[in-house]
């Protein structure tokens, strides 16, 4: 980064030292109105620490001053507005006028897209801040679970562990199964909280069930008692963007491993619980039909799970479901521009449940546009 602040910058007073960071604030979207203020002391908690930090990292030719606002400005969007949840975009620094403290007032928010844009006047400095927020995306309820397809008992007597069931598709999944009268382990790492909160909304139907699908270990997996009729596979590793290169190939390599695993390790612990005529459903992606340009290593990881599942069809005799669905409306595209075209995790959802009763021995593929159109439509 190259800086060329002009004397206007250069010149304005640094904030005060030994400045309290505060509480962070977790506001809803709904509370940035446009004109929102707040007013409070312009400092840091060490602008010594500052310096140091940017003299570590090469940056000796900025002025404190700049240093000091453009680190206000970072603090100020992370901990007030946008606060928890932020992803900071953009920052536009100016000469302003001589004033104590700072005043900082919000002109602009989209909740299409989490946008906010907050305007602060400083001591001698104007500053300008974009910011996105993620949106928090609502956890299922028997409302958004009977959206697609009304309630029914078709799915009475059906026992199905959802391995990562606690949020997103599987959290979804979980909710279309029991308002079909299935009882559903929902399968967690850290999730507790949000399988209590499912627990609540359906009774009985859904039970909680700790287990890490990474974890080689299922030890507790295989000790508890189940007597599965299904099997969901909704766990994966985080995906970040790569390009096939020499110096990628341990990337690559690492990622198709551990999303093999994740499948892998739940699947092998629980085949045996599982009913001769079982069913399972494989979670895959619309990325083994059209594949991104820097998500090689995502699609193959994908093609090999599905793999597996013709594997289990042909050889344990189970009705094998693989859904490659698009983009849904998950923590994991809770970005600002993962929300514009994504879709709703509670309709592939429903085509799942749809899918159970009476499924097909073999291999069934529903792909991304089949997915995404309504239970109703194709009744």
């Amino acid at each position: 980064m190259t800086l060329s602040p002009g004397t206007g910058l250069a010149a304005a007073p640094p904030p005060a030292d030994g400045g309290s960071p505060g509480r962070c604030e977790a506001p809803d979207f709904a509370d940035h109105v446009p004109g929102w203020q707040e007013a409070g002391d312009y400092a840091l908690p060490s602008v010594t620490g500052l310096l140091a930090l940017a003299e570590e990292l090469g940056c000796r030719a900025a002025p404190p001053t700049v240093l000091a606002a453009l680190a206000w400005g970072s603090w100020f969007a992370g901990m007030r507005r946008p606060g928890r949840d932020c992803l900071l975009s953009g920052l536009r620094l100016r000469p302003g006028a001589s004033r104590t403290g700072y005043q900082a007032r919000v002109r602009g928010a989209d909740p299409r897209t989490g946008a906010l844009v907050t305007d602060a006047e400083l001591p001698g400095l104007t500053l300008e801040l974009r910011a996105f927020q993620r949106l928090p995306v609502a956890a299922p309820t028997w409302a958004s679970a009977t959206a697609y397809r009304p309630a029914d008992d078709a799915l009475a007597g059906e026992r199905a562990l959802v391995v990562g069931g606690s949020r997103g598709l599987g959290a979804a999944v979980t909710a279309a199964l029991a308002a079909r009268s299935a009882t559903v382990w929902a399968g967690q790492r850290d999730g507790a909280t949000e399988v209590a909160a499912l627990a609540d909304e359906f009774g009985g139907r859904v039970r909680a069930l700790r287990l890490d699908a990474a974890d080689a270990d299922q030890s507790t997996l295989r000790a508890a008692e189940l007597d599965l009729t299904g099997l969901v596979l909704c766990a994966g590793p985080a995906v970040r963007p790569v390009r096939l290169h020499p110096d990628t190939v341990p990337a690559v390599r690492d990622f198709v491993d551990r999303s093999l695993a994740m499948v892998l390790n739940p699947l092998t612990a629980v085949l045996d619980r599982i009913r001769p005529g079982g069913w399972l459903v494989v979670v895959s992606s619309s990325a083994v039909e059209d594949f991104p340009a820097h998500w090689p290593h995502y699609a193959a990881a994908k093609a090999a799970v599905e793999a597996l599942g013709e594997h289990c069809a042909r050889v344990h005799g189970l009705r094998v479901l693989v859904v490659r669905p698009p983009r849904l409306r998950t923590d994991m595209a809770a970005g600002p521009l993962g929300v514009a075209d994504a879709v709703d995790p509670g309709l592939v959802a429903a085509r799942i449940a749809g899918w159970v009763p009476g499924a097909d021995l073999g291999v069934t593929i529903m792909g991304s546009a089949e997915l995404t159109q309504s239970p109703a439509a194709t009744a």
